[in-house]
């Protein structure tokens, strides 16, 4: 009887135990726009603890189009990508490294 019980209990806390192991050693973090926007917050991404800036040498990139960080839809057809630089205050800076047009 005993083993029974345990294996209800796992059933009805898998779901629980999941969305812990999930978000046990992640962070949020926010990405901001470059100086020339007065770094306004763009997005976030869930990256791990021990995420550092060393690891942003692998080309993360976010695309945006500039009327979105504007709040005007003139040029909203122009998609740019936001190259993630560095890593500060557990928020991450952009520069634009590649423009499209």
């Amino acid at each position: 009887m005993k083993k029974i019980k345990n294996k209800k209990k796992n059933k009805a806390t898998k779901n629980q135990t999941f969305e812990t192991y999930f978000f046990k050693n992640k962070i949020f973090r926010y990405i901001l726009t470059p100086k020339l926007f007065n770094f306004k917050i763009i997005g976030s991404m869930i990256t791990r603890k021990d995420f550092s800036s060393k690891l942003l040498k692998n080309n993360y990139y976010v695309e945006m189009s500039i009327s979105e960080i504007l709040k005007t839809f003139d040029n909203y057809y122009r998609i740019y990508k936001l190259k993630l630089s560095e890593l500060k205050y557990n928020q991450f800076h952009t520069n634009f490294e590649v423009w499209l047009f």
